[in-house]
């Protein structure tokens, strides 16, 4: 006797997400302390130890049809010892992502952790390239674990993904330390 599992068609899964475009929506840069930051302070005398801060956050919306447009905002903020902003960076990195076939609650779960993992190399590029366009070394981005910053942003009911903070590796962010392309 034949099972109906033997008789069946394998089922296909025509669902899928397609990233149409990748883009900098907005970038903001304020060094608050200029230009007496570059002449006066520890930086300038290549003594300084910088503490970094980041916050993340995703944004979503649907554009047209199956199109949906995910930004990844993010705020820098890097510190003097003595708690003086050297500079902060926000920036908007978004996607425009076309889904097929695939439920809403799946949807969703790919704005929360597919789509931002897609956008962060974007958006740690254009940190850094902010960075030196402000007068700083290049700052490198931590890689962050996007699957458990999705976890504590569903249990807080937001939609942050979290904060990042501690010291910066001098290697990352030093006069005369930025990294030769």
């Amino acid at each position: 006797m034949q099972s109906n599992l033997d008789t069946q068609a394998p089922i296909e899964n025509k669902a899928k997400c397609e990233v149409q475009k990748i883009y900098v929506k907005e970038i903001t840069c304020k060094v608050p302390q200029a230009p007496g930051f570059f002449v006066n302070s520890d930086f300038a005398k290549g003594k300084w130890e910088p503490t970094f801060s980041l916050e993340m956050h995703v944004k979503h919306q649907i554009v047209a049809d199956n199109r949906h447009e995910v930004v990844l905002q993010a705020t820098a903020h890097i510190k003097t010892k003595e708690n003086i902003t050297a500079f902060t960076l926000e920036v908007q990195q978004a996607g425009l992502f076309l889904f097929a076939e695939m439920t809403s609650e799946q949807i969703a779960q790919f704005v929360k952790t597919q789509c931002p993992a897609v956008l962060y190399p974007y958006l740690g590029r254009a940190i850094s390239e902010a960075s030196v366009q402000a007068g700083f070394p290049a700052l490198l981005m931590p890689m962050p674990n996007i699957d458990q910053m999705t976890v504590q942003a569903e249990a807080g009911a937001t939609s942050s993904l979290g904060k990042v903070a501690g010291n910066v590796n001098k290697e990352l962010i030093q006069p005369g330390a930025v990294p030769v392309n």
